[in-house]
């Protein structure tokens, strides 16, 4: 094998590697009995009955009540 052909098999080994995929993960809400806000950008907001806490500044603010579990039936 010569040193041009295995210099060009690094080459084209190296082009069909697949780029890793970048994931953004997202925070969802926290599920609590007691909701507060946690800084001046939280504010309340009532969703289909139950109360959530939204936060324009840190996304990983976001709370709301658990689910009744007697309203569901």
């Amino acid at each position: 094998m010569s040193v041009l052909t295995r210099l060009a098999g690094q080459v084209m080994r190296g082009l069909l590697v697949p780029k890793p995929v970048v994931v953004q993960e997202a925070a969802g809400f926290k599920v609590r009995k007691f909701l507060k806000l946690r800084c001046q950008y939280c504010y309340f907001v009532r969703v289909n009955g139950r109360m959530h806490v939204e936060c324009t500044a840190q996304g990983r603010h976001k709370q709301r009540e658990p689910f009744n579990v007697k309203l569901l039936w």
